[in-house]
């Protein structure tokens, strides 16, 4: 195992000395996410013990990727390090100097799991992106065994004009795919779900074992956290919080909501109704002047 710490990121990688693929698993990239860095820590203990151990390819953890937002258990500090993800020439903020020492990771790596949560009540589910008609980015997804799969993210959010800067849609995974990597966000349920931290940890080992990294003894396994048929969602917008507004019911993430169903309401008695028969993706009670405040999709597939 080699380890480095650079602007207190804690970096850890593992080789198997044997050729195969790389993969890398990031978590903490929003700070107040806690499930990613509670199951790559378990997962560094069983790494580390020998409980698992690689057969073939390269491992890289980044267990928390904000460490002062991680601290202050806060999305970020300065800037969403999950937008605008790029080197940076000029150091603005706290979080230029992360992405400053995380995109050569991302460049260098051929899978990436980027472990989050989210604001709504939920269960895991994937964020996927990227061409998906390729037979090795399709099976890394669909070996990672979440139920549900949500496509579309980064186009919808790339739409959005008010914002100057061109890649502001940019997160982890979209960097890693320009340098050519097979790239998945999974939400692991909100950030208060009791098991979230189990489904990061299986979607993990999930992960490894698809790609043949290595071959993990059920007894370090969690194996009854994704049980449901897998379903695609096909996100078709963005709904911005623009203005003060509030929502018509307590929504909870991959609600069935037909066509017409009142949403929300803004605060100069615009009402937003569901364009059509779908599902309501994360729907942000708390969401600030400017933030995405709910998706909306439809059943697709993939």
């Amino acid at each position: 195992m080699k380890h480095r710490t650079q602007e207190d990121i804690d970096i850890y990688r593992f080789e198997s000395g044997e050729e195969g693929p790389h993969l890398t698993i990031s978590g903490a990239v929003h700070g107040n996410e806690k499930s990613g860095p509670r199951a790559l820590h378990k997962l560094l203990e069983h790494l580390e013990s020998g409980a698992i151990t690689l057969a073939r390819g390269t491992l890289t953890l980044i267990p928390v990727a904000n460490p002062k937002a991680y601290a202050a258990n806060t999305r970020f500090v300065n800037y969403n390090l999950n937008r605008s993800m790029y080197p940076r020439d000029v150091i603005e903020h706290y979080e230029d100097r992360l992405r400053n020492v995380l995109c050569p990771y991302l460049a260098e790596t051929d899978y990436l799991l980027d472990l989050h949560s989210c604001t709504a009540k939920s269960d895991a589910f994937v964020m996927a992106g990227g061409d998906l008609s390729n037979p090795d980015a399709l099976a890394f997804m669909r070996g990672l065994g979440v139920p549900r799969i949500v496509s579309g993210w980064s186009d919808i959010v790339g739409e959005n004009k008010d914002i100057p800067d061109p890649r502001h849609a940019f997160g982890m995974t979209e960097y890693a795919r320009e340098y050519g990597a097979h790239a998945i966000t999974i939400e692991c349920g909100n950030h208060d779900h009791s098991r979230g931290p189990d489904m990061a940890y299986q979607a993990a080992c999930n992960a490894i074992q698809t790609l043949g990294l290595a071959v993990i003894d059920p007894a370090y396994q969690i194996n009854d956290v994704f049980q449901e048929e897998q379903i695609t969602i096909i996100l078709k917008a963005a709904q911005f919080k623009t203005q003060e507004g509030e929502f018509s019911d307590t929504w909870h993430n991959m609600q069935a909501v037909d066509k017409g169903t009142k949403i929300g309401k803004f605060a100069d008695g615009t009402i937003l109704t569901m364009p059509e028969d779908g599902y309501l993706v994360m729907p942000n009670k708390n969401a600030v002047l400017g933030a995405e405040w709910f998706y909306w999709g439809v059943r697709g597939d993939i």
